[in-house]
């Protein structure tokens, strides 16, 4: 789990994609996103694998 934390921070904040939008296409809220830059977020599994889902779907329309 830590790795695909690690990667939400990382496309966040590489600015690929902005929270509003990365939260859109997961299916959660915004709100689900906050402090994601933080050490500390701990969001539930649920949300962090929607979020994946997410990066997954966009990578692959990037690609295509």
């Amino acid at each position: 789990m830590q790795d695909a934390l690690d990667r939400i921070r990382r496309v966040l904040a590489d600015g690929v994609i902005k929270k509003s939008k990365l939260a859109e296409e997961a299916g959660v809220s915004v709100d689900a996103l906050a402090g994601a830059e933080r050490e500390g977020w701990n969001p539930q599994a649920r949300t962090v694998e929607a979020l994946v889902g997410a990066l997954d779907r966009i990578a692959a329309r990037l690609a295509a």
